[in-house]
């Protein structure tokens, strides 16, 4: 189930089993009398079509009430991301626009393959970029998006996925070979002194949902002490996002400043600034990912429970 405002990624194989889940996604929205957007190859587009057929969807009604907008993603890409260059101003003049004008009350989905284009031409930076303004057009018109990227565009680079699913609020399929698993949780927060409060109840809420009990103790002291940096020093709004892996827990923060938390060796006698260090001794892992929205402060933790068969949301 897709909801409000959700920005999810399926790395697909098969594009028959990807026509299904997009196909059911469209269906359940349309049925609802919400808008569909969909961006995508000439291909994929009659697929998905034929697909929403089989559900009882009557598209060519849907095309001449307003219901369903279709575009081609190449065309769409070119007319933003010129030379190697993607210009905001051009994306919201043309699929901001886009979604200003087909949206509806009852809601708006959309489906895009734009950002696959550009996996497929080996421009990382590019994809990543444009999942960042993405996201903040599925914030600003609370629309909900479903990304479409092969899974062969990102073969044998499994940085790639997992940077990539982390940019989004859930992993609908990827390939089993990668050990992904799925299980992801996000949440925005205001920078305010109640957001580290918010974001160990929202956290403990989760790992609570994954049998990961155990670990709220220690994800408490990991996340606040990100969520307080984000509050303190970047002065934006924040994201949390908490995803679950074959081998551990992620824990990241997104905010939109480009000032980079320090690792420091305060003096005994000081009274901030251990904060970093903390997150160190208690991740196996850590790291910073920056880019043109701001900036990604991630923390691994070794998890060995073992997944329920089945994500309890």
């Amino acid at each position: 189930m897709v909801g409000l405002r959700d920005h999810v990624v399926d790395f697909y194989e098969q594009e028959a089993e990807l026509a299904e889940r997009v196909a059911e996604y469209l269906a359940d929205g349309l049925r609802r009398g919400e808008a569909a957007i969909v961006i995508a190859t000439r291909e994929h587009r009659a697929l998905f079509a034929r697909s929403l057929g089989t559900r009882g969807i009557d598209v060519a009604w849907c095309r001449s009430n307003g219901l369903l907008s279709e575009r081609g993603a190449e065309a769409l890409l070119g007319s933003f991301f010129i030379d190697g260059t993607l210009y905001p101003w051009r994306f919201d003049a043309t699929v901001g626009q886009l979604v200003r004008s087909a949206r509806r009350p009852a809601g708006t989905r959309v489906v895009g393959e734009m950002v696959d284009l550009l996996w497929a031409k080996g421009d990382a930076p590019g994809a990543f970029l444009l999942e960042s303004i993405w996201d903040e057009l599925v914030e600003s018109y609370n629309v909900m998006l479903y990304c479409c990227n092969r899974a062969s565009s990102m073969e044998g680079d499994a940085r790639a996925f997992e940077r990539t699913g982390d940019l989004h609020s859930r992993v609908v399929s990827a390939p089993a070979a990668i050990g992904w698993v799925g299980f992801r949780g996000t949440e925005s927060f205001p920078p305010g002194p109640t957001s580290p409060r918010a974001v160990r109840l929202f956290t403990a809420d989760l790992l609570k949902r994954w049998g990961l009990g155990s670990q709220i103790d220690v994800v408490s002291i990991i996340v606040s002490e990100l969520t307080t940096n984000a509050v303190v020093h970047a002065g934006t709004p924040f994201q949390v996002v908490l995803s679950r892996r074959k081998n551990g827990l992620r824990i990241a923060v997104h905010d939109s400043s480009g000032a980079l938390p320090v690792l420091a060796q305060p003096e005994a006698t000081a009274t901030s600034g251990r904060g970093m260090g903390i997150v160190a001794a208690l991740s196996s892992d850590w790291g910073i990912d920056q880019g043109p929205a701001g900036k990604t402060v991630w923390a691994d933790l070794a998890v060995q429970q073992h997944l329920p068969a089945q994500d309890p949301y």
